[in-house]
């Protein structure tokens, strides 16, 4: 078992999602539990702990692992962190403590109710305030040798000393850069970047200040800073080379993933927070027997690493008895049998996102210019290609889907439609099929219309019908008129899809709406 979080049951959303757990189970403590004592189920974490920091832009915090604090024990891993108060660092600190990482994301989502971080990042104490200032330190071994990009994101002002000297330099609320880059997000928060060369070994002493001096920071939008890094490709931490070594040694290797998602806050990129897809490959490339649990609130970027793994199982935010659902699953116990809600596209550059007035917006508005090309519509209109389209899903065992047939494929007014068609479990094990059913006009984008639920013994047929009714709320044939206020039937020839997901979809036929349906449904409006 590998991840930060597969040991506890703290995957949840932030802000009005939140859920405390009273009864929490672990994957970790239920798959040893349900294993017993003649398996040995080892565990090592791969990575930091994951908080509301993750959601700012900018690279990955500079991992714990490579870092020695100023005045820490020996086996001390992170930055020595010292907090003030108030913006300036006057005074004595308030708190002196070893934080694996340099990542805050203050206010909204450290409110003790509405915190989904897990409890490993400890919490800063509401009276440090909302103008805090703090300085990190530690001493850096670089774990490979090559070209290191550093990155500080900041709400307010920061600086980054490498060795004493000036690295990153976000001084002032905001500044010109100083640096060979800088960007803006639509939280506020400024990147700043610079490059450093390194010899695998070799040690610098790093420092961290950061105060929260920007005006517009209040107790609702906090400090808000992370001193990231991209190492030169291929390097491998001693948290990452751990989690190799042990997945190595094991029959199978189960790395449970997760992100940081909340209201108020949209996450910077589709990537798994902490460089995860790094420590995802690195762990396949020890053992091809890989399963990736993923504990996501919303679509990752899998594209880098998914075909190294025998299996990914999305578990999404599971609640309390998350361990005992998954480990269900993983042990086969129970055939999964959901189905994507949403489209997982290839990457950050790859979805149906192609202005900015459609995010994050521009001077505080966001255009929906899309119009009904919502989701796997968008997918289909622009000739995208998701990783994973809307309706996936596999189990453990393998579905047909035959012979169909569309009554009455003219209907009169206001009759319904018929969609019928065989559906076989052709696997070895008993197993459940969502079978989905489109319709698309010519010139437009499919739409979802109807579905059926199928449970099937091995080896089992069954003829299954999905009813398309005019006048159900989800008015299969109607487009909403925003100029007439109703709900309008078009008529013309339709397309009937059937398969398993949006984008595999086997079976076709045709069936014609007559201008008589549509004065039928105008009279229901």
């Amino acid at each position: 078992m590998i991840g930060v979080n597969a040991d506890d049951a703290s995957t949840a959303g932030g802000g009005s999602a939140f859920v405390r757990p009273l009864r929490p189970t672990s994957v970790l403590d239920t798959l040893r539990e349900r294993l017993g004592p003649t398996v040995d189920v080892t565990f090592t974490p791969g990575t930091d702990p994951i908080g509301p920091g993750s959601l700012l832009p900018g690279s990955p915090p500079v991992p714990s692992d490579v870092v020695t604090p100023d005045a820490g024990g020996q086996d001390a891993r992170g930055f020595l962190a010292r907090y003030w108060p108030n913006p300036a660092f006057e005074g004595e600190p308030a708190l002196t403590r070893v934080d694996p990482t340099v990542e805050l994301n203050r206010g909204f989502f450290d409110f003790p109710d509405f915190q989904g971080a897990t409890p490993k990042r400890a919490a800063l104490p509401p009276e440090l305030g909302v103008r805090l200032s703090a300085r990190w330190s530690g001493t850096l071994t670089a774990p490979a040798t090559g070209e290191y990009v550093f990155t500080l994101t900041v709400v307010g002002s920061g600086r980054v000393r490498l060795d004493g000297e000036t690295l990153l330099d976000a001084s002032g609320v905001r500044p010109e850069a100083t640096t060979t880059s800088h960007a803006w997000d639509g939280t506020g928060a400024r990147v700043v970047e610079a490059a450093r060369t390194l010899e695998a070994g070799q040690t610098v002493q790093l420092s961290v200040e950061y105060a929260a001096d920007a005006p517009e920071q209040y107790f609702l939008y906090g400090a808000q800073v992370r001193f990231g890094w991209r190492p030169p490709a291929g390097t491998l931490t001693p948290a990452v080379v751990e989690a190799a070594r042990a997945a190595r040694e094991a029959d199978v290797a189960v790395v449970v993933a997760r992100t940081f998602e909340s209201e108020a806050m949209d996450r910077a990129t589709l990537a798994l927070p902490h460089d995860q897809a790094g420590l995802i490959r690195a762990v396949a490339d020890a053992n091809p027997r890989t399963v990736v649990v993923l504990m996501s609130g919303g679509p990752v970027e899998t594209t880098s690493w998914d075909e190294r793994v025998g299996a990914v199982l999305e578990a999404w935010y599971a609640g309390q008895a998350q361990g005992r659902a998954v480990v269900d699953v993983l042990l086969g116990d129970v055939n999964p049998s959901g189905k994507l809600p949403l489209s997982f596209p290839q990457g950050d550059r790859h979805t149906p996102l192609t202005r900015r007035e459609q995010y994050p917006g521009q001077h505080g508005e966001v255009h929906y210019v899309e119009g009904v090309n919502v989701g796997y519509r968008g997918y289909e209109a622009l000739g995208l290609t998701p990783r994973f389209p809307f309706g996936f899903g596999l189990s453990f065992t393998t579905f047909a889907l035959a012979d169909l047939s569309v009554t009455p494929d003219e209907p009169t007014a206001g009759a319904s439609v018929t969609v019928a068609f065989d559906v076989t479990n052709t696997g070895g094990r008993a197993g459940v099929e969502v079978a989905q059913v489109y319709l698309r006009r010519p010139g437009e984008t499919r739409r979802l219309a109807g579905w059926s639920r199928v449970p099937l013994a091995a080896g089992e047929r069954r003829r299954v019908e999905v009813t398309l009714d005019p006048g159900a709320p989800e008015r299969p044939f109607a487009r909403w008129n925003v100029e007439s206020g109703r709900w309008d039937v078009l008529p013309g020839v339709y397309e009937v899809l059937v398969g398993a997901s949006s984008t595999d979809l086997a079976l076709r036929a045709v069936l014609h709406v007559p201008d008589a349906l549509t004065r039928s449904e105008r009279s229901l409006a």
